[in-house]
């Protein structure tokens, strides 16, 4: 991976620069680039020592430690190691940035101590890249060079061939670049496309409010601007001898950027540079605009193209839709360090549009996309981009250039060897108390640097990740400028990973990764599958692969059992295999491993279809003390008996059970509550169920897992509210499952359906009270007139069953509403006449009925007249309720006979004989053969033939409440018989 030089913000002078050539001295020394110094000419026998040796202190050096100043003893690490759950973010100094001075990282190498220290020569001057001519930098200090004599940077190995063979394996030569200036001087401009003619005739300026990156282009007849900052954060100003023929810029926002269109006279040509904030477009007439571009390369992924441009700190690609041709581009605002493409390229699918600063594509085809990397802008699409010559690879860890780059290999940044040395893991210890005793003993903190970045390179190649961002804190406090530096960051990002920060690993390594075959990509692929980003970290780990192989045992176990899951998760067991291989040969991990590799060689045999070896292995794990693999093993093997019916449920919980309480903290501990949930609810354990599986969403809240499990839980909810499921509970259990996860259903509709249903379940099992309850909260969220009326009625109702009357007018004044159906409102009338009836007040509720003509209203009244003792009243009512004997003289049914023994009773207790000889004459036909005939008979006997007293037939009384019928609908549910 190529760094390409960065701007200079903020470091301390010349000092910075110093520093910066310091890193960068020991690769040129090595690559033979430029003029050898005088250290590495005198002393060659240092540069090749051992470690053994390299510990061997001259006389001159003891002499010159014992005049040292010493001081107190450096802090220890900030940071600790955190446990295996743990994600914890270390703190970070956000310091300004440091211009990163080499096109290629230097190779790291173990730290020694330098016996002699001289001043760097002045490296070879490249192409200016810049407006004003940067200054020499000032010569080094000793503390200085000391600090940064210890390397960060990229190592990357010869390519095959005998042409490969001769090519440095060096940086190339580095570039004049300006210091940083003091506070009072005037700021540096460093230009992006070709030095600017000395009179322009027009002079753009766009100051956003706070740093951007930006990207300047043509258009036919226009220029546009693009910063990264939004429209209130961005000012424009048009300077230049002919700023009067410029009309205004038209800006457009697009979202958190700004575009601004110029119109663009013939004949003239932008250059862009940057000072401070403002980024100036001087247009100038040049004849033949060149400015330096990267060359676009073919990269291969997945035996799929994609088309990589190499450019530093991309911003997100910005849809940009050009007004005057109907194009849309996409637009990647870029750093002033990073050089506008100017080729022009047209491609089947896609056009590269040339521009002054940025990278701009115009889509031909809608799956083209782009996406911005670390250090590239990646262009592609969802099967490929269709791009010529591209040879049919079948490894994804080649990469092919259309023209320069055709044997690319992997590129190692990081030399763990050489960090770690040779010796035994006992000498951690020892190596890393002679390191801190080195550190206290500097005097100036920028002396400690070389130090702290050597502990952490000693403590991340044992996988030490809290403990490597611990030394790297101590680094920065050290020296806040090193925190900027390419080099530095990806040391960070790579513990950061270890630690499963994700988030420091986004911000130092980027994510997601696009194609990068180094060994970052093995870091990347290990933070993203700590965060369960398994296709992510599958990609991650297939770009760096080839370079595992050489790392130690301490980062080869974590790194290779890693990629083993995401390759098995991906059904790729040639990667799983081959990784399971390299464990075996290592002797010192076969133990340790063992547990891990059956697990995993059960995954590969249960993806190969091989389901009887697949249990023999996961058995094996099962069984062993590796509690995490125990627990897989376990989970696999009741995931497989499920699977092929071969396991009850009956059987599945208890193991499930048990294994919820052996494992917290991972997808391992989702995946045993997802399945335990799900076991609960088949075993016809609802409510259980769901609690399981609301742990196991909360735990991956806001994340896909978590959307599934909650998508899952929705399922199981419908299945008992909508299905009838909760048909085989309880009322009251039913409607504790509903009030514990009535979110998972949120229309609005469904959940009324569902409340109303239970509401009848607890009316059918005389729960009155509670279903009554249950309603009102209901019409308190109701906004339709018609709906609150209508719950309102049915909860009068069930008030008035459990003998409530008070609470029944309540309902109803809570319910009212206009322009109701007529049917609705004559039902509200009865319900309140029958509830004020029942509070005494007679007269009211007569009136309220007078003028319905209804079979229920009379049967209210018949109610109302003899709770009154009104048996006229009620005598008529009970008159219309009989209506007249049948006119063929059939028999009458029991209900119509009971009618008129009713309105006989009502005469009597009347004392009118004249109307009740009439009533006998009448009917004494048809109750002659009823059931209540010879009580008719007695009742309408005249006194003087031995009728009936009145407590005999005040005992009748009791037994009249003709409206109970009309109240008995009210305990059923709608609509049912």
């Amino acid at each position: 991976m190529q760094h390409r030089p960065a701007t200079m913000r903020g470091l301390r002078g010349a000092t910075a620069l110093a520093l910066m050539f310091a890193l960068a001295l020991p690769t040129l020394a090595r690559a033979e680039i430029g003029p050898p110094s005088e250290a590495a000419a005198s002393e060659p026998e240092q540069k090749q020592s051992t470690p053994t040796q390299s510990k061997k202190k001259t006389r001159d050096q003891r002499r010159r430690e014992a005049a040292a100043p010493s001081e107190s003893e450096a802090p220890p690490p900030t940071t600790t190691r955190s446990p295996t759950r743990s994600s914890s973010s270390t703190a970070r100094s956000k310091q300004a940035a440091v211009q990163p001075v080499s096109e290629t990282p230097p190779p790291p190498t173990r730290n020694t101590k330098p016996t002699k220290i001289t001043p760097p020569p002045a490296p070879t001057p490249a192409p200016a890249v810049a407006t004003k001519q940067a200054p020499t930098p000032a010569p080094l200090a000793a503390s200085q060079q000391m600090a940064l004599q210890q390397p960060v940077g990229t190592v990357r190995p010869g390519t095959k061939g005998a042409a490969n063979s001769a090519r440095p394996t060096g940086p190339a030569p580095l570039p004049t670049v300006a210091p940083a200036p003091p506070p009072v001087a005037a700021p540096v401009a460093v230009a992006s496309g070709p030095v600017a003619p000395a009179t322009p005739e027009y002079i753009l300026k766009v100051t956003p409010l706070a740093a951007s990156n930006a990207a300047v282009f043509r258009r036919p007849g226009a220029l546009w601007v693009v910063v990264d900052q939004p429209t209130a954060a961005a000012a424009f100003e048009i300077g230049g001898p002919k700023k009067a023929q410029m009309q205004a810029p038209k800006r457009t926002a697009l979202g958190a950027a700004t575009a601004f269109r110029v119109d663009l006279p013939e004949g003239l040509v932008p250059t862009v540079t940057k000072t401070g904030l403002t980024w100036t477009v001087t247009l100038t007439p040049h004849d033949d605009p060149n400015p330096v571009s990267p060359d676009p390369r073919v990269v291969m992924f997945d035996n799929k193209a994609r088309l990589q441009i190499e450019a530093p700190r991309g911003s997100t690609p910005v849809t940009l839709n050009d007004p005057d041709t109907g194009d849309t581009l996409l637009v990647v605002p870029m750093p002033i360090e990073s050089k506008g493409y100017d080729g022009g390229r047209e491609y089947a699918e896609f056009e590269l549009i040339p521009a002054a600063h940025g990278v701009v594509v115009r889509p031909i085809s809608d799956t083209v996309g782009v996406t911005t990397g670390t250090d590239v802008v990646a262009i592609d699409a969802p099967g490929g981009l269709k791009l010529s010559s591209v040879p049919n690879l079948k490894s994804p860890t080649q990469q092919v250039s259309s023209a320069l780059n055709a044997e690319m290999g992997p590129v190692r940044v990081f030399d763990m060897s050489g960090w770690r040395g040779t010796g035994p893991k006992r000498q951690l210890v020892l190596r890393r108390r002679e390191l801190e005793q080195q550190a206290t003993s500097r005097k100036e903190p920028v002396q400690r640097l070389p130090t702290y970045l050597e502990l952490a390179r000693l403590h991340l190649t044992y996988a030490y990740g809290p403990e490597t961002l611990g030394y790297l804190t101590l680094a920065v406090q050290a020296e806040p400028g090193i925190e900027a530096s390419p080099e530095f960051r990806q040391l960070r990002g790579a513990a950061y990973a270890l630690t499963g920060n994700i988030d420091g690993t986004r911000d130092d390594l980027g994510l997601p990764p696009v194609y990068d075959p180094t060994d970052l990509s093995l870091f990347r692929g290990y933070a993203l599958a700590r965060n369960d980003r398994w296709d992510d970290a599958y990609r991650a780990f297939h770009s760096g692969l080839p370079l595992l192989a050489a790392y130690p045992d301490e980062l080869f176990r974590p790194l290779a059992l890693t990629a083993i899951d995401a390759a098995t998760r991906q059904g790729d067991t040639g990667m799983a295999k081959t990784l399971l291989s390299k464990l075996e040969e290592r002797e010192s991990l076969r133990r340790p491993t063992q547990a891990a590799a059956s697990y995993f060689r059960g995954q590969v045999l249960a993806n190969e279809g091989d389901a009887q070896g697949a249990s023999v292995m996961f058995r094996a794990a099962a069984l062993s003390r590796d509690q995490w693999f125990r627990s897989r093993g376990e989970l696999a093997l009741v995931e497989q008996g499920l699977a092929a019916g071969t396991m009850e449920t009956a059987e599945a919980l208890p193991r499930l059970e048990k294994l919820r309480l052996a494992w917290r903290g991972d997808d391992l501990e989702i995946r045993v509550l997802t399945l335990l949930g799900q076991q609960r609810v088949a075993a016809g354990q609802p409510e259980d169920g769901l609690s399981a599986l609301k742990i196991a969403a909360a735990i991956t809240n806001e994340t896909p897992k978590g959307e599934e499990i909650k998508q899952s839980m929705t399922r199981i909810f419908d299945d008992l509210f909508e299905a009838n499921g909760a048909d085989k509970l309880t009322p009251l259990r039913a409607l504790a499952i509903f009030q514990d996860y009535r979110d998972l259903s949120p229309q609005v509709a469904k959940q009324d359906a569902v409340i109303e249903r239970l509401a009848d379940r607890m009316v059918q099992i005389d729960l009155l009270d509670q279903a009554a309850d249950l309603l009102a909260k209901q019409v308190a969220i109701k906004t339709e007139a018609a709906d609150k009326a209508r719950l309102g009625a049915r909860i009068a109702g069930i008030r008035l069953n459990d003998s409530k009357p008070d609470l029944a007018i309540q309902a109803l004044d809570q319910s009212n509403g206009d322009k109701l159906a007529p049917e609705l409102t004559g039902e509200r009338r009865l319900l309140r006449a029958r509830a004020m009836s029942k509070l005494g007040k007679t007269d009211e509720a007569t009136a309220l009925i007078k003028d319905d003509t209804s079979s229920a209203a009379d049967q209210l009244r018949v109610d109302i007249a003899w709770q009154a003792r009104r048996w006229k009243a009620a005598s008529d009512a009970l008159a219309r309720l009989a209506g007249p004997p049948p006119a063929d003289g059939g028999r009458i049914d029991d209900n119509k006979a009971r009618l008129v023994l009713n309105r006989a009773v009502a005469l009597a207790l009347a004392e009118d004989q004249n109307a009740l000889q009439q009533l006998r004459q009448v009917w004494w036909p048809f109750m002659r053969d009823s059931k209540d005939g010879e009580l008719f008979q007695v009742l309408t006997r005249s006194a003087a033939e031995g009728g009936l007293d009145l407590e005999t037939i005040r005992a009748q009384v009791a037994e009249i409440d003709m409206f109970k019928g009309f109240l008995a609908a009210y305990r059923k549910p709608p609509g049912g018989a």
